[in-house]
């Protein structure tokens, strides 16, 4: 087991040793350390390590399952105990009476609400995973790229390879972990990796002893996918593409883990409050009616019938 969750932890790491040594490959040599050229790959050598690197795509949440998506629209505290009346209401009223007594009507009412919720949260729950797919099909990124034997052209970020050359501007999202080759007043804000407002300038080459310490983020001729263009221009080198880069690593950590807003919160407070007040007042109400009616079959159903009242 343990050496099971050191190989699952080990799967979220960035390689920062990589990127420090592609940071400290001096301008002439970085071509042939990243297995490229000025002029760029060629459609095999790209068609090659599309093959080997995949898709220049962040690992994001997939589509669940309709019927997974269903069932678990059942998974709630109010619909839990609803299910536990529809239950006693079925013992009481129908398994327990004699025969052609039988009432239905508690049980089908209950049980209609809670199939009615059920359904209800699973039509807007799907109507929004709809939404969602809808606009990520309609938003599309390029890039400016140059490749061998062609002139710099637009292409869409996810046919990236390690190995492309690109070419940033004013307003251009970073496609990719690139290494800087050349820039000009190059300033790219940084702010979806470190919340870091202000814009920081890169450079062809690493400034000081950056490559001696501090953290990758730091390196001034590093670009990370995920970061934007404020000013200037530069040309640079693809090093990682997908799940491998910087912005990859940190989705695959997320991935799967819905954060809980403020509005879930609250739903919770208030259900969990409204559950609590019924806890108390079922009880209460039990005891009350048992100990002045003196019959108590009639108070334990009077009590279900309150707690039936209390949920909302």
């Amino acid at each position: 087991m343990v050496w099971k969750k050191k190989l699952r932890s080990s799967q979220y790491t960035f390689n920062s040793e990589r990127v420090f040594l592609v940071a400290t490959q001096p301008g002439k040599s970085i071509y042939s350390c990243l297995q490229t050229t000025k002029l760029g790959l060629t459609l095999g050598e790209v068609q090659e390590r599309q093959s080997i690197y995949g898709r220049n795509e962040v690992i994001h949440e997939q589509k669940k399952n309709p019927f997974i998506l269903f069932i678990r629209t059942f998974i709630n505290p109010f619909i839990g105990v609803l299910t536990g009346l529809a239950i006693i209401s079925l013992f009481l009223d129908v398994l327990m009476a004699e025969p052609g007594e039988q009432e239905w009507t508690g049980v089908i009412i209950i049980s209609s609400m809670v199939l009615f919720s059920a359904v209800l949260r699973f039509w807007q729950e799907w109507r929004a995973s709809e939404a969602t797919d809808s606009l990520m099909r309609m938003v599309k990124n390029t890039c400016l790229a140059k490749r061998a034997g062609e002139q710099e052209e637009e292409i869409d970020i996810t046919e990236l390879v390690p190995g492309d050359i690109v070419y940033l501007a004013a307003g251009d999202m970073v496609p990719a972990d690139i290494r800087i080759i050349d820039s000009k007043d190059l300033f790219i804000s940084q702010a979806s990796l470190t919340g870091e407002s202000e814009p920081i300038e890169k450079f062809p080459e690493v400034q000081g002893q950056q490559f001696r310490k501090g953290s990758v983020i730091e390196l001034d001729n590093i670009c990370y996918m995920g970061s934007n263009v404020i000013s200037g221009a530069a040309k640079g080198i693809v090093f990682e593409t997908g799940n491998k880069t910087y912005l990859g690593t940190i989705a695959k950590s997320l991935v799967g883990h819905r954060a809980t807003t403020a509005f879930d919160k609250g739903i919770s407070k208030v259900s969990f409050l409204l559950i609590r007040f019924m806890l108390v007042m079922v009880p209460f109400v039990f005891f009350v009616n048992g100990f002045t009616k003196g019959d108590w079959f009639e108070a334990f159903i009077f009590a279900v019938s309150v707690a039936g009242g209390l949920t909302p």
